[in-house]
This record gives C-alpha cells, structure tokens and sequence, in this order.
C-alpha cells in the first residue's frame, strides 16, 4: 500500500468529485447514512431563515451554500476513548462542532450538499434518545423530506417502546409512512447489549424489521462524547457479535464498519479480527464507512470484501463531499482503477441491501 500524501487539495476532490457525477450517469450514488437532525444532543431551537423556506437556522446564522476545502490527513482527531484525558474539553470541543455541524438544516441544506457531492439518495437516520419519544426527529423527516424519491426514511424505536409493542408499532409506522430502513443505536438510545435485556431488545427489532421486510443499520463502535457514561461502549463490535444476525431476513448494516471512536492500531487489534468473523457467519451482514478516520477507511478497504462495503457519510456531521473525496482518494492508494469498488461501494450494494433490487 502506497503511503497518502498528507492533504487532498481542492482540485484532486474537485477530480474525485467528477469521477462520482460520471458514475451518476448510469448507476446512481447512495448515502446510507444521514442524519438530517442532530441525535446527541437534540436540543437545538431553529428558526425559519429569512431566505430559504426548506431551510431552518439557529439564531444568530445565515446558511451558505456548501463549498470544498483541503483535507489535511495529518490533522485527524484521535477520537479513542482510551487516549481522551480531558473529558470536559472534548464534551466542549464537540459540542461546538455539533452545533456548527447544526447551523442550519432542512431539505435545501441536505439537496445543495447532494447536488455538489453527486449523491442521488440519502437514507436518513432518526436515533431514538435515552429518555422519551422520536416525534421530534421523526415529524422533522414528514414535514421535510416524506415522499420525495431522493430521501429514504427509516425508523428508530424509543425505550418507552416495550419489547411486546415493537412488532406492531413498526407495523403501524409503516401503513402511514414508506420506510426503508430501522435504526438501532445502542449507544445513544441505551441498549446494554452485555445484558439479556438488551440483546432480547435488539433480536425483538430485528424480528420486526425482518417481517416488514425492512433492513437494519445498526451503529458500529463507541461514542466518544459519551465518555464517563457506560452506554459509550454499548456498540462495541465483540458485544454486537452476541447478537443473532440470521433472525433477519434482510440485510443489517454495520455502521462505521464497527470502528468508530477507535484508532487504527485498536481498529486492527480490537474491531478488525472480529468484524471479519461476523461477516464470514453472517451473509446478511454488511458495512458502511461513514465518519471513519483515513487511515481506519484505508485498513477497511484493504482488508473487506468490496461487496460488502456500503458508502455512508454521516452528515450532517461530516460532510458528504469529503467523506466521497476520502474514499476515492484511499481507493486510488490501493487499486489502480478505482472505478468498479467505486460503482459497487457507492450504488450497487446499497441497491441491493437497501432497496432490495439484484
């Protein structure tokens, strides 16, 4: 593997970006990881802008249309949970670049970003809270973005949700509503899965979405800004390998290819081994690499079937241009014609797993 250079600039995205629109042309690109809302802390107050009626702003800020920047690979966070020393300042750290992340949001903010990063379709992703309901989340997708082929909705199940209710709960959502997907949080949401409890809770989900021949992305790692609290770790790769994938029918979707919040040398020592096992067992089971560390994306792509990789970015977290111009940029450091893992990574898998086509 050829070592990356230490900045992708603005005309190598621009190329990579290029690239993506050409593939468009024949086989459209999919986003399977969106968050159109923040889940974390899920407690911004918007206003309708001045400006755009599909977009709403904090007060105070004005959306700009998106634009690219340079990327620099040597200036990564190290979001380990074992290497944070000052809890406070990540908490503040993050907070800040959540709510800059934040600024402004509704369908104009997520169309301009997929109109300069080439997407055709974006799967949005509610995450049920710890505490209380989805209404918020979820009337934001209704009002927003229901019914308009370029978004695919999906579902998330809150904890007041017994396990008894979840079959016909889902049930009812999906006579009002055409979904595509169920989201399974554990960190967030606070699914222990190293109790019975919490596994029951997860295979009553998939038992669910299995029947309403719905798929499953489920969150793959810990959750740095969760440190000091137990839940950071809930969805750690060898506490999803509890679960029985095969109760499912359809496809479940690691996110973050189980890696998020872990360096590459715990990715290798830690995720990677077992990750592998899973997807050996379980032909259900794939990945998607959103909000993946460089070097983390280059040990998946190296290391992981291409069939089983789904494109995810995480916005609005992390932009979906950059996330685009990351992996085209470590395909090239791998393979040198990019352009197949490129139209499976970005179109065909998730085709197949999300919307169910051969």
């Amino acid at each position: 593997m050829k070592r990356s250079p230490l900045v992708i600039d603005k005309e190598k995205i621009s190329k990579y970006l290029q690239i993506i629109r050409e593939i468009g042309r024949y086989y459209k690109p999919i986003d399977v990881h969106v968050h159109p809302t923040d889940i974390i802390f899920d407690s911004y107050v918007y206003v309708q802008d001045d400006f755009n009626e599909d977009v709403l702003s904090l007060s105070g800020s004005r959306y700009s249309e998106p634009q690219v920047y340079p990327i620099y690979l040597n200036n990564r966070e190290d979001t380990s949970i074992k290497n944070n020393s000052s809890n406070m300042f990540n908490m503040q750290l993050s907070s800040f670049k959540i709510r800059n992340a934040y600024k402004s949001i509704g369908a104009k903010v997520l169309s301009d970003q997929m109109s300069l990063s080439g997407i055709g379709q974006s799967l949005l992703l509610p995450v049920a809270p710890r505490t209380g309901g989805l209404e918020h989340q979820f009337d934001h997708l209704l009002r927003y973005y229901n019914n308009c082929a370029q978004y695919l909705l999906s579902y998330s199940f809150p904890n007041e949700i017994e396990d008894t209710q979840i079959s016909d709960t889902l049930k009812t959502v999906t006579k009002r509503v055409v979904l595509h997907a169920v989201k399974i949080h554990p960190n967030i949401t606070g699914i222990d899965l190293n109790s019975s409890l919490g596994v029951d809770r997860v295979e009553a989900i998939l038992n669910a979405a299995s029947a309403e021949q719905l798929p499953v992305i489920v969150h793959g790692g810990r959750s740095p800004i969760l440190k000091g609290h137990p839940s950071c770790c809930y969805s750690e790769i060898k506490k999803l390998a509890k679960i029985d994938w095969k109760i499912s029918m359809k496809s479940i979707v690691i996110a973050h290819a189980g890696g998020y919040g872990y360096t590459v040398a715990e990715f290798k020592s830690e995720v990677l081994p077992v990750l592998k096992k899973l997807l050996s067992k379980h032909s259900n089971l794939s990945v998607d690499i959103s909000a993946l560390h460089y070097d983390v994306l280059e040990t998946v792509l190296a290391n992981i079937n291409h069939d089983r990789i789904l494109f995810g970015s995480d916005f609005f977290y992390v932009p979906q241009w950059q996330c685009i111009a990351l992996l085209a940029h470590a395909l090239t450091h791998l393979i040198p014609d990019i352009e197949v893992p490129l139209v499976k990574i970005m179109s065909l898998n998730a085709r197949r797993c999300i919307l169910n086509e051969p």
